[in-house]
């Protein structure tokens, strides 16, 4: 919108010099082509971004049945951060290019290799024959502490939701299963903070490279 251009001179700036078409769109239109009541008035259209090698070496977050947009948008935007380079999304989580998802990610939807509709146990099976280490995240307390957790490399870190956990046929794949220690109140950790948990503590490991 020309109320955008104004305010974003940089981006246009930016566009130009990389030969992107810019159009000029009133706010009515603007309007209508958004899924928010108050769109910020930039919209680009944009190629699907390839999804990585199945032969991905390194550290790769598995998250299972994933459903909630916001939690999957902070979790990729978090393993970006962390410069996690690929994320496998289960069969029956949330579309990883639901809008809501995408405002989320901040824009880090582009950092980060994301395979969708994964068959978890056999991609485990794959990655146990590759000599990958597996392990899965879980709200029980009586399991084993993050920070006694193995870190190896080509690791996999596995995440359910919120609701059901990690489903048992596919944890039982796991290598170790690891819980993050309570210190206080709290039934339990949203699944997108736990991620940045676990990360921070792979990263304070140099378990991420």
């Amino acid at each position: 919108t020309p109320e955008a251009a104004a305010e974003h001179i940089e981006v246009l700036r930016v566009a130009a010099q990389r030969r992107i078409r810019l159009l000029s769109v009133t706010a009515k239109v603007a309007e209508h082509i958004s899924d928010t009541k108050a769109p910020q008035g930039i919209f680009a259209e944009v190629t699907f971004p390839k999804p990585p090698s199945s032969t991905f070496q390194g550290l790769t977050i598995a998250l299972d049945r994933i459903q909630d947009p916001g939690n999957l948008g902070t979790i990729i935007r978090t393993a970006a951060w962390f410069g996690v380079k690929r994320i496998m999304l289960s069969q029956g989580s949330v579309d990883c290019y639901n809008p809501k998802v995408l405002r989320s990610t901040q824009g880090e939807i582009f950092s980060v290799g994301i395979l969708e509709g994964v068959d978890l146990k056999a991609e485990c099976a794959e990655v146990k024959k590759r000599g990958g280490w597996i392990v899965a995240a879980t709200s029980k307390q009586d399991t084993g502490s993050l920070y006694s957790m193995t870190f190896k490399d080509n690791l996999t870190l596995i995440f359910g939701s919120e609701a059901h956990g990690v489903e048992l046929s596919v944890e039982q794949f796991a290598d170790e299963t690891v819980t993050i220690p309570r210190f206080g109140a709290g039934e339990s950790l949203n699944v997108a903070t736990s991620v940045g948990i676990i990360l921070a503590e792979c990263a304070n490991r140099k378990a991420i490279k």
